[in-house]
């Protein structure tokens, strides 16, 4: 694949980059699982444990922004191209120009 020039990418800013899910990213999202204060924050529930087919089911039904559920996910990745978390753009209000968010 051809190195991609970054110089001039809108998703970016000094230290980080958002990109769209990939299927290879269902390995943060498992170990990001084992997080049990940060998943308490973001869902206000205590989870059941991780698993790996949780993961990837997930990550399939998010992969290159295809949700039908009403929101868009991103990856965070340090300009390294390394990834530090994730962002979560939901109850998206096109007419009115509102999201929440939640970031992990």
């Amino acid at each position: 694949m051809r190195t991609i020039d970054y110089s001039q990418y809108y998703w970016q800013d000094d230290k980080v980059r958002l990109r769209a899910f990939e299927e290879e990213d269902w390995e943060s999202c498992y170990t990001g699982g084992f997080d049990s204060p940060a998943r308490i924050l973001l869902e206000c529930a205590v989870e059941l444990p991780p698993t790996i087919a949780g993961a990837k089911r997930f990550i399939d039904q998010n992969v290159a922004f295809s949700s039908t559920n009403g929101r868009i996910m991103f990856t965070i990745e340090n300009l390294e191209g390394q990834t530090i978390g994730g962002i979560n753009l939901n109850s998206i209000d096109e007419r009115n120009g509102t999201e929440r968010s939640v970031s992990a």
